[in-house]
């Protein structure tokens, strides 16, 4: 991670804008890297042979020879040139990317294409039900610990098939570094997805932010991953597995809450949803109804917002996700009164949500009734707080029908509505409804 960490730091070189160009120094643009304060990689780059007549598209990725070692830039989302008309000014290209690889094969590469991405993410072994080390204790005659293995080793990998030629992988990647008296075993659950050909980027990543999301639910609060490696489309397998870093995975946004604790137990874990086939039926949900995950996932993706906007956007979400089953399902297709999206939704989850507000045909008129005050009366009354009960309860009703779905039983809802975490928040929505 050493020359990772000094590229993001700070790193001058030169630069090309196709990888194919590499290495062919009449075409290489010296310039500087850094990581900017908002989390993007800023590449400001001297042309100073520019034409500022011709059109000049964002390119695909950028490959470079630093200071730091070599590096492709990906996920370009914005480009300027700036040109002069005489004087002393040179012409400069600047290009903001979400994303770079460290170590990249720039030499032998076919493309900018991947043949599998992987993310870290420590602290979530117990979520995930697999281990990357463990340790045996050996005591005395007198009971006494004297001695203490450490065992680290990848969990049995285990993989599920994705859409577009795609595969889901978990397992478990170790690391020891550090002098002989002072050893740091790293050992974090590795998600990986994997093309059965040379994939896009843009089609790697997804998967990886979907995990995140479910896991971020689990955890209330983003987590975010540490670290990742990837394989290229390359001649043949470079010496070092290339490591990776992508704003979208592996940092936190301002204003974006981290967990209170990873110790905590979770509210569910993946064992709850069905195992590792429930986690790629969850991909498979957030890439067909991002209206009904988004909502859910945004809060901890991006930070909080204020408590009128979270109600109505997770009332959005319930009436989407009904609807959307409107035609296929018995369950939505009932006229339950006033509140009728967030009552079929309620019938449909059924015993631990009407157990946990005490009456789901009240909690469905109160969500639906302050909705549609805050959505057509501007100069409504209202009192925040009861905004906010009935819009965190509106979450945990959406994100229990959403896991059952993947899980195909009612064990996410009996495990989110029974977990310590939400225990205080019953009192008050039970309170709120005098049930």
């Amino acid at each position: 991670m050493s020359n990772l960490t000094d590229l993001v730091s700070g790193a001058i070189g030169y630069f090309w804008t196709a990888v194919e160009d590499f290495d062919t120094l009449d075409l290489a643009m010296p310039g500087h890297v850094h990581l900017s304060a908002d989390g993007e990689l800023v590449l400001d780059l001297l042309d100073p042979h520019a034409d500022p007549f011709r059109e000049n598209p964002l390119p695909r990725s950028v490959a470079a020879a630093t200071s730091a070692g070599g590096a492709l830039f990906l996920d370009v989302h914005h480009g300027r040139l700036a040109t002069t008309h005489g004087g002393y000014r040179v012409a400069t290209r600047t290009y903001r990317t979400h994303g770079v690889v460290s170590g990249a094969p720039l030499r032998d590469l076919r493309s900018d294409g991947f043949l599998d991405v992987s993310a870290f993410f420590p602290g979530i072994a117990g979520w995930a039900g697999v281990a990357g080390s463990s340790t045996s204790p050996s005591k005395d005659e007198k009971g006494r610990l004297n001695s203490l293995a450490i065992t680290v080793q990848a969990a049995e990998p285990q993989s599920e098939d994705l859409s577009r030629g795609r595969r889901l992988e978990l397992s478990t990647h170790w690391q020891v570094d550090g002098p002989a008296d002072r050893r740091t075993v790293y050992a974090p659950v590795e998600f990986k997805i994997s093309a059965s050909r040379p994939a896009d980027w843009t089609d790697l990543i997804p998967p990886l932010q979907s995990i995140q999301g479910l896991v971020s639910l689990a955890y209330d609060g983003l987590v975010v991953a540490d670290g990742g490696r990837v394989t290229m489309d390359s001649k043949k397998p470079p010496m070092d597995s290339p490591t990776w870093w992508t704003a979208r995975l592996m940092r936190r946004p301002d204003g974006a809450r981290p967990p209170r604790s990873m110790t905590e137990t979770p509210s569910f874990n993946l064992r709850t949803i069905g195992g590792l086939a429930g986690l790629r039926r969850w991909i498979e949900l957030t890439d067909a109804h991002p209206r009904a995950t988004g909502p859910l996932v945004a809060r901890h993706r991006y930070g909080l917002q204020n408590v009128e906007t979270r109600l109505m956007e997770i009332a959005a979400a319930i009436e989407y996700w009904v609807s959307a089953h409107r035609r296929s399902a018995q369950w939505a297709q009932s006229s339950l009164g006033q509140g009728k999206f967030a009552a079929n939704l309620a019938a449909r989850v059924g015993a631990p949500f009407s157990e946990f507000v005490g009456d789901s045909m009240a909690w469905s008129r109160r969500f639906w009734n302050t909705n549609n005050l805050l959505k057509h009366e501007p100069n409504g009354q209202y009192d925040a707080y009861e905004v906010a009960l009935l819009a965190d309860t509106g979450a945990m009703l959406l994100q229990s029908a959403l896991l059952n779905r993947i899980a195909r039983t009612t064990a996410p809802a009996r495990a989110i509505f029974d977990s310590h975490r939400h225990h205080q928040l019953g009192e008050a929505i039970r309170d709120l409804l005098g049930t």
